[in-house]
């Protein structure tokens, strides 16, 4: 065994995670705010080229607003929360995580449940303040807390993450 980190899962702490690996959606969030400014201008430049009531122009930015503003803020946290509650009835509400680090694999206990991940299949690696977050080809993520090391360090973990990677590259 190379490294080892143990930390306890709180709330707070999935939540930051899962901010993290949501890149991709706040890029989305972005432009889906942007399409619909657009669409608001165009509205709003149709009812002052008809001479149509503007409280119905108001009525929609209304409306767009909620809409960015629920899909920006109130779903991420909605399906962070969701997240979490499942893990917790999935590992019996086991806070304690325990991940190892061998030479080709880590190894992640929960609950009494082990996953496995193959560093080959490292699809993405994601950082937070305190986390790194490990991204499989399965799409699960394995968090990692940066000064969680009982045994190894974090350092010593990535090295054998890329040492696996570029051996197997080159075989």
């Amino acid at each position: 065994m190379i490294a080892e980190n143990r930390f306890e899962l709180t709330e707070e702490l999935f939540r930051e995670g899962f901010a993290a690996i949501q890149g991709n959606y706040r890029r989305f969030v972005r432009r889906l705010i942007l399409v619909l400014a657009m669409l608001w201008l165009a509205l709003a430049a149709f009812v002052w080229y008809r001479g149509a009531s503007v409280v119905y122009a108001i009525l929609e930015l209304a409306v767009l607003v909620f809409v960015g503003v629920y899909a920006g803020m109130y779903l991420p946290k909605r399906k962070a929360k969701a997240a979490f509650e499942a893990i917790q009835r999935r590992t019996g509400y086991a806070s304690e995580r325990a991940t190892r680090f061998f030479e080709d694999r880590l190894e992640a206990d929960a609950g009494g449940e082990t996953a496995t991940l193959l560093y080959r299949d490292i699809v993405s690696r994601e950082e937070s303040a305190r986390l790194l977050i490990l991204v499989g080809s399965d799409k699960r993520g394995f968090m990692i807390k940066k000064d969680g090391f009982v045994q190894g360090s974090l350092a010593a973990a990535l090295s054998a993450i890329e040492k696996a990677n570029a051996e197997e590259k080159y075989a």
